[in-house]
């Protein structure tokens, strides 16, 4: 049974990872560099603009604080990318009717159960 401190590892692990994505995402999205990319999410994420950046160097004591709204973010960022992946699956099957793609309708579903998200399937 994992003790108060390796939860708290685990979770921070995985902070670290949601904003490590949402910035890498950006920075690819936007053209940002990284200082304004962590700006960027932070500001999204209701926070102070150095929040994202001092999180990531290990300059914050209080882990706590940042959880909320980064899981929050995180799971919209998640949706979003589910919703371009449907726009890409309906795309293919119009210009691919002959392929199967009941891998990726499957794949798609699943992420969408497991963000127990309210994005509608699209058919």
């Amino acid at each position: 049974m994992p003790n108060d401190v390796e939860k708290s590892a685990v979770s921070v692990t995985t902070l670290e990872e949601m904003a490590d994505r949402m910035v890498g995402a950006e920075i690819k999205a936007a053209g940002l560099k990284r200082p304004f990319a962590q700006r960027e999410i932070s500001l999204r994420a209701g926070m102070a603009a150095s929040a994202v950046e001092n999180f990531q160097r290990g300059r914050l004591k209080n882990v706590e604080r940042l959880s909320g709204p980064i899981k929050t973010l995180y799971a919209a960022f998640l949706e979003r990318q589910i919703t371009s992946l449907q726009s890409e699956l309906v795309y293919a099957r119009a210009t691919e009717p002959q392929r199967d793609f009941r891998t990726a309708e499957i794949a798609i579903e699943t992420a969408r159960k497991a963000l127990g998200s309210k994005i509608e399937a699209v058919e």
